[in-house]
């Protein structure tokens, strides 16, 4: 299981797009530029499950579940929440024919 916690940094595009259509040039408007805008967004916290089983020397069933959690919460921009829970699985076969049998 993985687990995935960091802090992001963004620009609030709310506040930019505001101050752009109300004062129209932003040359005089700060000192700062862009990074007057910039924001951090809360920690976020993720967690993921990888499993692997051989059925087979040559078969192998894996299944991958990420954001077990459900966390929706904004990674990079404030306007849209992230992607929640998926998952995937499936067969992995080994096509190649080895030499030494013990693999």
């Amino acid at each position: 299981m993985t687990t995935q916690n960091y802090d992001a940094y963004s620009t609030d595009q709310v506040k930019y797009t505001y101050d752009v259509l109300i004062n129209g040039n932003m040359t005089f408007l700060n000192n700062y530029g862009l990074r007057y805008y910039s924001t951090q967004l809360p920690s976020n916290t993720r967690m993921n499950l990888n499993m692997e089983y051989t059925m087979h020397r040559d078969l192998r069933f894996f299944m991958q579940l990420s954001n077990l959690t459900n966390n929706t919460d904004p990674e990079y921009l404030t306007d849209f929440p992230s992607i929640g829970r998926g998952w995937m699985f499936g067969l992995k076969y080994n096509f190649r024919k080895t030499a030494d049998a013990s693999q």
